[in-house]
């Protein structure tokens, strides 16, 4: 029987959705092969837990299984994997009408690398010095453990201090001077390699205005 197998991203518009079909060629049969379906993010990653829907022949196949979570579970229809970072081989299996009772057993590699969880991050902000040597240090802990980290953007009152890349998990600003009566706004935010995105934002803290 000839091998193929067929992996779906879907990239979810404003009005619609667009699907990219992404091919590959598996050791597994035309009777029966799953779709797997998920968001797509960066660096080859996926934002979103994958579904997997199977495409079968309905007049011959029957019982169709999946390996997961140890034990094979029955398919009733589309059905979401949790597991985040490299997945190990999906496996499924199945009757065959024409073949009789023997199950028949089949795997591939899943395409997807899958990490829907924001980075975790924490900001601290210190000043330093008085008068005209006063200076602030923002500091932020950003760490992500599945596609890693990408990079870091500090903001002043809605403006860009500047962004730092690289995998952390330390990331440092300097803001001096800082005029004493304006409201102080500072706002981090943190990047995955995948394109997850977690942000924090500190307004006028008490401690900055003496």
């Amino acid at each position: 029987m000839k091998s193929k197998c067929l992996a779906v991203g879907i990239i979810l518009l404003f009005v619609g959705i667009s699907v990219n079909p992404i091919t590959g060629s598996f050791n597994q049969s035309d009777d029966c092969y799953p779709i797997f379906k998920g968001t797509p993010g960066r660096n080859g990653w996926y934002i979103s837990p994958l579904i997997v829907t199977f495409v079968y022949d309905s007049i011959n196949v029957t019982d169709i299984q999946s390996w997961l979570n140890e034990s094979w579970i029955p398919y009733d229809g589309p059905f979401n994997i949790t597991e985040q970072g490299e997945l190990p081989l999906f496996k499924w299996r199945y009757h065959d009408k024409r073949i009789g009772s023997e199950w028949i057993n089949a795997q591939c590699y899943c395409p997807f690398l899958p990490d829907f969880e924001k980075p975790l991050l924490n900001v601290s902000i210190q000043r330093k010095g008085f008068f005209f040597w006063k200076k602030y240090i923002i500091t932020a802990n950003a760490q992500d453990n599945l596609s890693g980290m990408d990079y870091v953007e500090c903001y002043f009152n809605g403006q860009l201090l500047g962004n730092i890349s690289g995998a952390g998990p330390l990331y440092k600003w300097t803001l001096k001077p800082v005029p004493r009566r304006q409201t102080l706004t500072f706002k981090v935010v943190a990047y995955d390699c995948a394109g997850n995105s977690n942000g924090d934002e500190i307004i006028k803290p008490k401690y900055l205005l003496k």
